[in-house]
């Protein structure tokens, strides 16, 4: 009883529990300016080609790596008394409800390329808002709070990409797109309050530039960064893992929407099944992710989560074999959520544990942004399902199949030592 007691404990303190408040606005973007804005587009009658080239509006997450030093050297006027991290959490948060509501009032079927601008910008503030996130977590959480941290922050996103896809999806099939979406630039608050309500991290001490050196500063922070990853033995070892490892969720994920109109699935079913339904074994793999990876080797972690996650692909083939069957897609949901929450968490802590305490911003946004990279590669994923002829069940186990490679890269991961304990599991 002492020990699980003592395993429960950190989550209630309240750093932690923050972390899954500001996980709540940082899991919505993606799906508001991706995953859910692509069902919109499916019902505007847009072709699946030209809705797996909207990934390209993913571009912010990989390059928002050249931009995560600004956080460390631009104040945030009328804001920057409340320090470095929560003046540009808020800053990052009103960004996103602005855009939000300027997509809500837009007509896609009309003007595909102002609502692809849009939600262009959109990522570009989310990606901010990851940045800041990250590094506040990192810096805010003590080396026995990272697990708890890292699974709080996880199921924060998770009830966040809830209410971006069920919520969103519950509304607009009741009323309208506009509503819905309007209604989710207001839940996006949440991270304001909980900026407010927290203090800053302790030992951030950041020295603004307002005058002409403000290039050369941000060259000097932007480059150390680099330098030091890239003097590591193993770094390209590294860098092709991370590129991978998620890359056939990636592929399902881009089409899953297309997927489920074809087969006859209506909104409500979709947001029935695949979010409502969803979101609870979500929600325990990303807490039985966090709780994993504190106890186990974070190599044996990444394997076992990232093979249970890939053979779960066997579910997707099976419904696209099936058909429409919406009893069938609960399992597909239940499994492939709880695998995957549990894959999500744990390859985030060995992100942490990759990036230098001393680059903490820039090199957890260098390997965000390469895990957000498969999203771009996926972007011929409509052109595949087209040339496949619509062959749903082989466009699956090709899903499956590129899944497989990047775990064998784990094995030689193992070779080289991680820099940052953070709390983590040992290796």
């Amino acid at each position: 009883m002492t020990k699980i007691l003592s395993a429960v404990k950190p989550y209630f303190d309240p750093r932690v529990l923050t972390m899954a408040v500001l996980g709540f606005p940082y899991g919505m973007m993606f799906f508001l300016g991706v995953q859910t804005l692509q069902l919109w587009l499916t019902e505007e009658g847009i072709s699946t080609a030209e809705i797996g080239f909207f990934s390209f509006v993913t571009l912010p997450y990989i390059f928002k790596v050249y931009w995560a030093p600004l956080i460390n050297f631009i104040p945030i006027p009328f804001l920057s008394f409340l320090g470095p991290r929560r003046s540009w959490l808020i800053f990052s948060h009103l960004s996103l409800i602005v855009l939000l509501n300027l997509i809500a009032w837009s007509n896609p079927s009309q003007n595909l390329f102002y609502v692809g601008t849009l939600s262009f910008m959109l990522l570009i503030f989310a990606s901010i808002q990851d940045i800041v996130v990250d590094a506040y977590r990192i810096e805010i959480l003590k080396k026995d709070q990272a697990g708890p941290g890292i699974g709080m922050l996880t199921a924060g996103y998770r009830m966040g990409s809830f209410a971006a896809t069920f919520g969103t999806l519950t509304l607009a099939d009741a009323y309208s797109w506009q509503l819905a979406y309007t209604v989710m630039s207001c839940l996006v608050s949440m991270g304001i309050v909980a900026a407010l309500l927290n203090r800053e991290p302790e030992g951030i001490n950041i020295k603004y530039s307002n005058h002409v050196r403000f290039f050369r500063q941000f060259f000097e922070n932007l480059v150390p960064p680099f330098q030091e990853f890239f003097s590591r033995r193993g770094w390209f070892f590294v860098v092709l893992f991370i590129l991978s490892y998620r890359i056939g969720d990636a592929f399902i994920h881009t089409m899953a929407a297309p997927f489920y109109i074809q087969l006859g699935f209506t909104k409500a079913e979709i947001a029935d099944i695949t979010k409502f339904f969803g979101v609870l074994p979500t929600l325990a793999g990303g807490l039985i992710g966090g709780a994993l990876a504190t106890r186990l080797n974070i190599f044996t972690g990444l394997f076992a989560a990232g093979l249970l996650h890939a053979l779960t692909h066997i579910m997707f083939i099976l419904q696209a074999t099936y058909g429409y069957d919406p009893h069938f897609l609960y399992y597909v949901i239940f499994f492939e959520n709880i695998t995957g929450g549990i894959t999500t968490a744990v390859f985030l802590l060995y992100l942490s544990r990759e990036a230098h305490p001393k680059y903490i911003p820039t090199q957890y946004a260098f390997f965000t942004s390469l895990w957000s990279l498969p999203t771009l590669m996926a972007s011929v994923s409509g052109v595949l399902v087209e040339w496949l002829n619509h062959d749903w069940p082989s466009y699956f186990k090709f899903c499956l199949l590129i899944s497989l490679p990047p775990l064998a890269l784990i094995f030689v991961l193992r070779r080289y030592p991680l820099l940052h304990a953070g709390g983590l599991a040992k290796h």
